[in-house]
């Protein structure tokens, strides 16, 4: 199972699917309690930096030739994949092709997060 920064940050990853490219986008991540978790910014055209709640780098996400979009730590190293699931839906996998969660498109425009079990775990809208 991955550890709880690793699910944040692949859970995150799911949201850059809906954002248009060529715009800047700020995203914000929240838990169930509705406490502001991490931040998502646009860097180029195709990467977004993933920052905590005190404005540290936790992670980059980008676009593979495949169309999935890789996680990695600051350190580069890659860490998870999200790609496309049933419906609308987003599905984020670990390293070992593992399904982490899922990204639920929701009418307000924002992505619920959920666990393996279908446990809302927070949810990610625009800035």
């Amino acid at each position: 199972m991955a550890t709880r920064p690793a699910l944040v940050i692949s859970l995150i990853a799911g949201t850059l699917a809906f954002a248009p490219v060529g715009l800047a986008q700020d995203y914000v991540v929240r838990d169930a309690q509705g406490r502001r978790t991490a931040t998502i910014d646009r860097q180029g055209t195709d990467g977004f930096v993933v920052r905590d709640t005190a404005g540290r780098r936790t992670a980059m996400i980008d676009e593979d030739r495949t169309g999935h979009f890789v996680i990695r730590n600051p350190k580069q190293q890659r860490v998870g994949t999200v790609e496309p699931g049933p419906s609308k839906d987003l599905i984020i996998r670990d390293t070992a092709g593992r399904r982490t969660g899922t990204l639920a498109p929701q009418s307000n425009g924002s992505l619920a997060i959920q666990d393996r079990s279908g446990r809302r775990t927070g949810k990610v809208s625009r800035r």
